[in-house]
């Protein structure tokens, strides 16, 4: 059938269901709207403060197609200025399109609700609801199809309104060919809003519908309905069963409501209570290639809250329900819609925080992970499909009441000016604004104004550069000034450069800076990640890292990539990349009365993007500083540190849940930070503080059976105060360890590195004719730079702070 035909046949169904002319007016529902095949910026992922409500389809050369509506800044909610799009990927989903139509109506009428079928005749239907403002009473639903939904860009018929109310769930195919649309019409008052001249009251429709074709979409026609107790926006789904009846299951406030048709869905028993339990939201059923039924829906511990996505199998048409994989436990999920493909692998996509996350995700998994109860190898979860990048429009704060100043306080206007001085938030500035890098310092970032060092981080490039970062300032640790250098040897570390790049955030509205780390990706591109702090006011907190990709790591003056953001908090340990292609990246959110604190993002798309994928949390955990490691059989261990030495969670799933808080150690790394990773060679390696108490004795460990044992030590350092170890392995085979000393100690406050190799931590003492021990990066006495004295930042901040106390006392 051509596309022209599959209009003119959409007309004779606008017929048969009663429509009338269109009408010109942009306020009417009625109106048909104009597909904007050519989505502006407007649309961006920058532009959404709401969007929700997916749905999800897949072409039969394995094209996948995604869909859901959302609204901008002038509606950040659902209301008059919601809108419908769509997105495709090629690549079974590992990333994805931005908009590629857009049906956003004129005037008072949103776009909303949409769905996603494939018909048995292969044709790919994109249907959504019109409104005038959020409901008018009457509503409708209107309907695009394409021939060719395996194109990346396929030609659509114009748009054509099919009948009055909503459908946002997938139509059914009897084994007679019949379809059948579950279509809603509201059962709630008229929008106030809504101009007068659009309302409409027709509670004789009121329900969860059925309407008809019975001639492959050339036309539909109202069939039957029913009613459930307490339902309201119905989203009812339809399965014929062996039978050949049909049961409607139905969305109410007490959960699912169930009706049964014995004659072809003419007619309906009164909608009853389920025996399925479930919140007040929508859900997924379908009948799988299998023949079984697949149901997809929230199972909260108090049955009340939107989490605890899952996914069951039934094999009795609904009467048990076996399996159970649980999808997403995340409070904040909802709205699953999903497809199988003929090999068996099912797709379902949900939407997480509509407001706040603002992210479309995708689970993909087989019939066994759900029959298992437990993902496998193959299993997918939380998989990205969108994310709105957008901030939500912050309440207008009640202005205090202005008085006069009392002659007792009038000696303080120096205060009252410094308040006066605009925030980073009165110029639009947010988390999510982008750091710039400065990658042609001078002198004021040289060793000699320096007066702390600490917290480095290692590198090494394909080809051999040595690369350098670390954290340093005028002051100390926390304070104002602090900035991220960076430094780099193409000696093998026998001479490092000046700083041939910084990040000094207190540029930029008096911002601060630390712990940054470098990491080498399967690419073998070199990724400088940075911190930011700012004293904003931020839905998203006040700390961000972000993450530069060199342009080339082999060049001694680096170039970078536009700043990619890698999530809220800090991060100064490598990603780990899994077996499936994740790169999962901890974060501390540095929140120290959060007990999850300890966080983990993913990027599925080699650093394009990352999100959050999961928090944990661990008894005693401070500063997290966790690191992860896959085993060889697939499960992940990620070492934490804790004030009682190191502590130990494991992943099951990829890292989308973390279970098995426990000690790995109360003998050694207490309360400071260590350095943990695989090898090539599949050992493990663990650089530690190895003593019970204290940052001393920096040694190297190494494990032959996946951590049960550690029977293999080089001591790398024995003095006191050298802590905080980063580490990378070359292709060379060598193993490169950097590490601080004395960051407030006078002449010492060192940044160095150890070169070792396997064979050097098995034999307990350099055998390698290459390695070598307390190799300097940089000294600051050796350029006349650090402390006069010890701990002289903390000194002088003391010195500050009493003599401010007496300002104030005589004051």
């Amino acid at each position: 059938m051509n596309t022209h035909a599959l209009i003119t046949r959409f007309a004779c169904a606008l017929v048969l269901l009663g429509s009338t002319a269109v009408a010109a007016d942009p306020h009417d529902a009625l109106t048909p709207v104009k597909v904007n095949f050519s989505p502006g910026p407007e649309y961006g992922d920058s532009t959404r403060i709401f969007q929700g409500i997916p749905g999800m389809e897949r072409a039969a050369n394995g094209r996948l197609w995604a869909l859901w509506y959302a609204g901008g800044p002038d509606e950040p909610g659902e209301g008059k200025g919601n809108y419908v799009m769509l997105v495709t990927r090629g690549d079974d989903g590992k990333s994805w399109s931005g908009p590629r139509l857009v049906i956003d109506p004129p005037g008072d009428v949103r776009a909303y609700d949409p769905t996603l079928w494939h018909d048995p005749q292969g044709r790919l239907w994109l249907f959504w609801a019109q409104s005038s403002h959020w409901w008018d009473g009457r509503s409708g639903t209107w309907a695009i199809v394409t021939e060719n939904s395996g194109d990346e860009n396929p030609r659509w018929s114009e748009p054509q309104r099919l009948c009055n109310g909503i459908m946002m769930n997938k139509p059914t195919v009897r084994s007679n060919g019949e379809w059948l649309l579950p279509v809603s019409m509201w059962a709630m008052p008229v929008d106030k809003r809504t101009r007068e001249e659009h309302r409409h009251n027709l509670p004789e429709e009121s329900g969860a519908q059925v309407v008809i074709s019975r001639n492959k979409g050339h036309t539909f026609a109202f069939l039957g309905k029913t009613r459930a107790p307490e339902n309201i926006f119905d989203e009812h789904m339809v399965v014929e069963r062996k039978d050949g009846s049909l049961w409607m299951l139905i969305r109410t406030k007490a959960g699912i409501a169930e009706s049964i048709s014995t004659d072809g869905g003419k007619t309906w028993t009164p909608g009853a209570p389920s025996k399925i339990p479930h919140v007040n939201s929508r859900f997924f059923i379908r009948r799988l290639n299998s023949g079984k039924l697949l149901l997809v829906r929230h199972n909260p511990p108090d049955m009340k809250t939107r989490s605890h996505l899952t996914a069951w199998l039934s094999d009795d048409d609904g009467i048990t329900w076996t399996g159970g994989l649980m999808l997403d436990e995340r409070k904040g999920v909802s709205y699953p819609d999903g497809v199988q493909n003929k090999d068996g692998v099912i797709r379902i996509i949900y939407d997480f925080e509509r407001t706040e996350a603002k992210q479309i995700l995708m689970a993909a998994f087989t019939e066994a992970d759900v029959a298992a109860g437990k993902p496998s190898d193959t299993t997918r979860l939380r998989v990205q499909v969108n994310q709105s990048t957008a901030i939500s429009p912050k309440k207008k704060e009640k202005e205090p009441e202005k008085k006069s100043p009392s002659p007792a306080k009038s000696a303080t206007t120096s205060t009252s000016a410094a308040s006066a001085v605009p925030s980073p938030d009165s110029f639009g500035i947010t988390t999510l604004t982008p750091p710039v890098l400065n990658t042609n310092p001078g002198p004021r970032y040289w060793p000699r104004l320096r007066m702390w060092q600490g917290i480095p981080g290692i590198e090494r490039s394909p080809n051999g550069r040595l690369w350098a970062t670390w954290y340093t300032g005028p002051l100390a640790e926390g304070s104002e000034g602090n900035h991220a250098v960076l430094v780099t040897s193409e000696d093998d570390g026998k001479t490092w450069t000046n700083p041939v790049a910084v990040y000094d955030a207190s540029l930029f509205f008096s911002g601060n800076t630390g712990d940054p780390h470098l990491w080498v990706d399967p690419k073998g591109q070199l990724w400088w990640f940075v911190y930011r702090n700012m004293r904003i006011k931020d839905a998203n907190g006040i700390r961000s890292l972000w993450g530069f990709r060199m342009v080339d790591a082999e060049s001694a003056t680096p170039q970078f990539h536009p700043p990619v953001f890698a999530g809220f908090g800090v991060g100064l340990n490598k990603a780990t990349v899994l077996a499936n292609g994740d790169w999962i990246r901890p974060i501390d959110n540095f929140n120290s009365k959060d007990p999850e604190r300890t966080l983990f993002y993913v990027s599925r798309d080699q650093g394009a993007s990352f999100t959050p994928l999961s928090k944990a949390r661990v008894k005693d955990g401070v500063f997290s500083e966790h690191q992860v490691v896959q085993r060889k059989d697939g499960s992940l261990i990620a070492l934490v540190r804790t004030s009682y030495g190191i502590g130990q969670i494991e992943s099951f799933d990829n890292g989308a849940t973390w279970v098995n808080d426990k000690p790995f150690t109360t003998e050694r790394g207490v309360n400071t930070r260590f350095f943990f990773t695989r090898l090539k060679s599949g050992n493990w390696l663990l650089v530690v503080n190895d003593v019970p108490k204290g940052r001393s004795r920096l040694t190297a460990m190494l494990s032959e059976d996946e951590g049960k044992t550690w029977p293999h030590k080089l001591l790398l350092d024995d003095r006191q105060s050298v802590s905080y170890p980063d580490g990378t392995e070359g292709a060379n085979g060598c193993l490169y360890i950097t590490y601080d000393c004395g960051r407030y100690t006078k002449d010492e406050q060192e940044i160095l590195f150890a070169k070792i190799t396997e064979a050097d931590i098995k034999a307990g003492k350099l055998v390698n004719e290459g390695s070598r021990l307390r190799q300097l990066i940089n000294r600051l006495a050796d350029h006349g730079g650090g402390v006069r004295e010890t701990r002289e930042p903390q000194l002088m901040e003391k010195a500050d702070e009493v003599a401010k106390g007496r300002i104030a006392e005589k004051n």
